[in-house]
Order: C-alpha cells, then sequence, then structure tokens
C-alpha cells in the first residue's frame, strides 16, 4: 500500500495550500485521463504538453485543515469565498502527480461547477459538472 506525503490545493490565483493527511479525511478523484498537446507553431521541434484532468473531484477536509493561513485568511475562509480550486496535487513516494478539476470556461476567476458543503467533519468541496 502506498502512502502521501502531502497534497496541494492549487488556485486560480496560482496559491497554493499545503495538507498534510491529518488535515483533511478522504479525497476522492475520479475519470482521470491524459492529455497530449503537441505545439509545432511556436515550437518548430514540437512542444510536448502533457497534463491529467478529471470528471468528479471531492475532498473533505477537516477543522486542523480548514485551519491553515492562506493569503486570503483560512482556508475555511477562502473556500466559503472563492470558487476556484483548479487543481491538486499529490505527493507519494519520490513522486508528485497534478490533476486539473473540471472548471467552466464561460469564467476564468470562479468556477461554478465547484460547491461546498458544510458537514459534521468539516467542508466538503466538490466539483464536477454533475454538480451544476
Amino acid at each position: 500500500m502506498q502512502t502521501i506525503e502531502k497534497i496541494e490545493l492549487v488556485f486560480e490565483n496560482c496559491e497554493v495550500c499545503t495538507l498534510l493527511p491529518d488535515m483533511f479525511k478522504y479525497l476522492v478523484i475520479r475519470g482521470i485521463k491524459e492529455n497530449i498537446d503537441i505545439n509545432c507553431f511556436q515550437y518548430k521541434k514540437g512542444e510536448l504538453n502533457k497534463d491529467k484532468t478529471c470528471e468528479y473531484f471531492a475532498i473533505t477536509i477537516n477543522e486542523i485543515g480548514l485551519n491553515t493561513i492562506t493569503w486570503n485568511g483560512t482556508l475555511r475562509e477562502r473556500i466559503k469565498k472563492f470558487k476556484d480550486v483548479v487543481s491538486v496535487i499529490i505527493y507519494y513516494g519520490h513522486r508528485d502527480e497534478e490533476i486539473y478539476v473540471p472548471w467552466n470556461e464561460e469564467d476564468e476567476y470562479s468556477n461554478r461547477y465547484q460547491t461546498i458543503e458544510e458537514i459534521e467533519e468539516g467542508i466538503t468541496v466538490r466539483i464536477s459538472k454533475e454538480s451544476e
């Protein structure tokens, strides 16, 4: 069984919030696919870009994680004020993997696919096109 070292939530303004395993209850990412783009227009030899996207993302952050300080107050305050999680980076072993969440392209600053639910254990953030 592999264990993680930490995860990072990446926000639209490039802010990153690090969460250790004791700061969240669970993380679910479903429908992961790898995308490949090759840019031969700007780069004559062809610039290869790979990324991973998902169809569904959910994380329940507990009180320890919600009290983490960000550029915009605590993580609890930030999540309630802004809908702008862009990706999650998972660190495990000597690897890291970044997965981009579904994003509504109509607004570059706020993601209408992102919802939050306050529960007894903390706050659950869900991002899915189906949550519209």
